[in-house]
Order: C-alpha cells, then structure tokens, then sequence
C-alpha cells in the first residue's frame, strides 16, 4: 500500500475514533489503543508518532525476552481495565520471541430505550444441529424499525440516549444514535447463506407496531484473524509497519477476544484485538408483525448516522455459555 493511502487511513481513524468516544454520544462507549514494546528495541519515530498522534495510543516497554509472563500479565490488565473486566485474559500467546504486542479495545454499554419483559419459564430454541435448548426469552410489543425480505425478516431495536452529566440513562421518550439489529432467516432459509448478502448500513426499515421475542444470551469468543484477513486478500495491509531498525520483525499473530451480554434491560459488549510481532401503557395498536427469534439468528451493533457496524455474530444456541 503506498504511504498517501496509508495516511488516508491514519486521518480516517482519528476522524472515526474522536467522533466515537465523543461524550454527546448516546452509549458508554471507550475505543483504546496500546502498543507494548520490548526492552531491547528502539522504536521508529515514524511509527511512534503516527499511533500516538492519529490512534492515540498508549506506547510502553515490557521484558517480553526475559519476563513474558510478567509482560502478558500487564497486557491483560491494560485489556480488563478497558473492557470493565468483560475481557480478562487474551488468547495472544507472548513468548520470549515475541518483540511487540499491538492492541485495540472497545466496550459498549446501553440500556434499551424500553426494557423487555422477561418470560417466566424458558422455552424451546432450535439450534443449527436440529436439537433444542431450553433458554430464557424477552419480549415486548412496541414500535420498531422493521424490515422483510424474501430471504429474512429484520427488527431494529434502539437504545436509549446516554447523558454524561448525570450518569444514567433517559427514560422513553429519547432514542440515542445506536441500535441492535436482530435478523432472523425466513423460513427454508439458511443462516450463513443469507449474513453475505445483507447491507447492514441501508436497511430500508419501517416503523411498525409489534411484538419481539429474543432470548437472553452471553458469550465469550476468541478467534484467529491472520488467516481469515490473507484470505480476503488484505496481505499488504498486515504486513508489518516499520517498527525498528533493529530486526527484522513480521506480524506472527492477530487475534480477537470479544464478549457480548444482552439482557431485558441492555447490552454490554467488548472486544480486543491483539497484533503478535515476532522476531520472525395506552390501547395497543394492532400488531402488524410477529418476530420470534426462536431459531438461529444473527445480530449487529450499529452506529446509524454513519451505518458503521461495531459488533456482529450469530446466536446458534443461546443456551451456550462459552469460557
């Protein structure tokens, strides 16, 4: 990638992440960079001063060569303290060949613009392996954004305007900028088939009165990026930056934690990534639609001035509480 197209993303991100940890905006959000360098390396001016003036990032010395334990342990602290301890331990592996660690977090918290009822008893949810789990749904009958296709049927869910000068969260009558997207394949439909040719940014949605069922569900998930981003045909973009004169260094690992909590009265969310370089109540209208997410569905978090997606997954068995 040429250097004025890099430079185009560093302004980009900066743009991007004042506007997201903005304090007029409508959730607790916290977008955090770091980058923890070993003992022995001097870093690149170059390179220090593009991720601490455009990602404003955090830059520290660890002894991964002789302490990698140690050095893990402060990463994982640095990765607790920004995810509100939803992320405690990272899957990176750190070694003593390991020269630096790069990593992004963000935390989300809000509360539903109108909370949901929790049902009294659980009820059947028929997993993507034709069993059924025993879960705890949530529902309630109100006006949504909504939206149906041949292929799935999509209700946007808002959550309600933040307000930093008094800690909490507006009551009904205020919508903040973000949502939770809940879609559900239609009938015959297969899930991983239909998540590739959705447009998350330009849903046309209409506001329709009706009553959503989803279940309750909280998961911890960690995966291997390097792979899955070479595939894609991203190579030039995890090639590893000029970070020293000293070695040669190449990008060994990149690894994403995330973990999702969504209740009858909000979500919390929170991921970190980690960049591994080595050595080498009134008369109810008339319900115009039913959605009961009762079978595997997908999600996504959306800011939806800009559309940006900053959380997505799959529920395939809410009933699986992942460590």
């Amino acid at each position: 990638a040429s250097k004025n197209y890099l430079a185009d993303i560093n302004k980009f991100y900066n743009k991007l992440f004042l506007s997201l940890n903005s304090p007029i905006d409508s959730v607790k959000l916290r977008l955090a960079n770091a980058v923890w360098v070993d003992n022995t390396l001097q870093v690149n001016e170059d390179f220090y001063n593009t991720v601490t003036s455009n990602y404003y990032s955090t830059v520290r010395n660890l002894d991964f060569q002789n302490n990698p334990k140690r050095a893990k342990d402060t990463i994982n602290h640095w990765a607790a303290l920004m995810t509100n301890d939803c992320i405690k331990k990272l899957s990176i592996d750190v070694s003593p060949s390991t020269r630096m660690v790069i990593n992004n977090a963000c935390y989300f918290n809000a509360k539903w613009k109108s909370f949901f009822h929790l049902n009294s008893n659980k009820e059947k949810f028929f997993t993507s392996n034709n069993d059924t789990a025993l879960v705890q749904y949530m529902n309630q009958a109100k006006t949504f954004g909504y939206a149906k296709t041949e292929d799935y049927q999509v209700v946007k869910v808002d959550y309600g305007m933040y307000v930093k000068e008094f800690d909490e969260y507006m009551p009904m009558g205020s919508t903040g900028a973000y949502s939770m997207l809940f879609l559900l394949p239609n009938e015959g439909k297969n899930l991983n088939d239909v998540i590739p040719t959705v447009q998350w940014d330009s849903i046309p949605f209409n506001d329709l009165y009706g009553s959503l069922t989803i279940p309750t569900f909280k998961f911890k998930n960690s995966i291997k990026l390097f792979a899955i981003l070479n595939a894609m045909g991203l190579n030039d973009f995890i090639q590893c930056p000029k970070i020293s004169d000293d070695e040669e260094l190449a990008i060994g690992q990149i690894v994403q934690d995330s973990y999702i909590n969504v209740n009858e009265s909000g979500t919390e969310a929170a991921a970190v990534t980690s960049i591994g370089i080595e050595n080498t109540s009134y008369i109810e209208p008339e319900i115009l639609f039913k959605a009961v997410f009762s079978r595997p569905f997908a999600f996504v978090i959306r800011e939806n001035t800009s559309g940006l997606v900053l959380f997505m997954g799959k529920v395939e068995n809410p009933s699986e509480e992942e460590e």
